[in-house]
């Protein structure tokens, strides 16, 4: 009785958003960090040299990383978790699921009671994508006696 529940996928916009944040947030360093070099050795190109490397890099990078996750597929039934990619399908068993998180950047990471990690990035709505993965893995787990 494998019954469709929910399709999660990868959220381009979430993707984007991360995607400046990150560069921002690295460009702003680098070029602190070229004001000091420049302070010490006169050297003030590095004020801009740096920023403008580190938008460089990730303008070449985040299309890249895009690429390799737009395919992703995370389709949640009433007893797995198929992670679908290019390589095929791989069921996860709700009863397997040991912990539901949410991290920062719309990223849910599932923990499995074996230790082992499924991570499930740019999502639009992690904390809604958690819960309800977790509602489903808890009807799998019956209450105990205690």
């Amino acid at each position: 009785m494998n019954t469709p529940l929910a399709l999660f996928r990868p959220d381009l916009r979430t993707f984007v958003k991360r995607a400046f944040i990150v560069t921002a947030l690295t460009a702003v360093i680098v070029a602190l960090a070229g004001w000091g070099i420049g302070t010490v050795t006169g050297y003030w190109q590095a004020m801009a040299v740096g920023p403008i490397l580190v938008i460089a890099y990730f303008a070449v990078d985040d299309p890249q990383k895009w690429r390799a996750v737009r395919g992703l597929r995370w389709q949640l039934t009433d007893t797995h978790l198929n992670v679908q990619d290019s390589e095929g399908e791989t069921p996860v068993p709700l009863a397997a699921i040991d912990k539901v998180l949410e991290r920062s950047g719309g990223r849910v990471v599932v923990v499995m009671a074996s230790g082992l990690r499924l991570a499930m990035p740019y999502l639009s709505d992690p904390v809604q994508v958690a819960a309800h993965i977790r509602r489903a893995a808890d009807r799998m787990h019956p209450p105990t006696g205690d």
